[in-house]
């Protein structure tokens, strides 16, 4: 299986909108354990250290309306098995703690609202769309 298409992201987000909804920008991302967790199970072995990062790596795809920022947690970077799913409603977010942040590689979300906490970075190489993609839906939410 190859990685998903920007057509395969939004066909998995229709079961969570609303009628007549559509998803107008998707990124994949990961949150990954602390680096010095990495390191430590590396240094106990080359083995150990793959599989906690492999294992311990959550996967996300984020998607955009106009009225919501969904984030559906999925089961690996090919996957579009869901495990989990959080909404934000647009309107809400001048309550939350929004961060949103780039480098050469990654854009960086972070939404915090009450006991819920989202944090995520999405690579560039990902795809063709990962960046841009990532980069309009971090903007549409650090502007809000």
């Amino acid at each position: 299986m190859t990685k998903l298409t920007d057509e395969d992201a939004k066909t998995a987000f229709a079961p969570y909108l609303r009628p007549g909804e559509r998803v107008n920008e998707t990124a994949y991302g990961v949150k990954q354990p602390h680096i010095g967790l990495i390191i430590l199970f590396t240094l106990l072995g080359v083995l150990p250290g793959v599989i906690y990062a492999t294992v311990m790596t959550k996967h996300y795809l984020i998607g955009l309306t106009d009225t919501q920022f969904v984030v559906l947690q999925v089961k690996g970077m090919k996957s579009t098995k869901v495990k989990e799913v959080m909404v934000f409603p647009l309107a809400d977010l001048p309550r939350m703690d929004v961060k949103t942040s780039e480098n050469a590689i990654f854009t960086n979300i972070k939404l915090k609202e009450d006991d819920r906490l989202f944090v995520a970075k999405f690579h560039r190489a990902y795809s063709k769309v990962n960046r841009p993609n990532a980069q309009a839906i971090a903007g549409r939410l650090a502007r809000s």
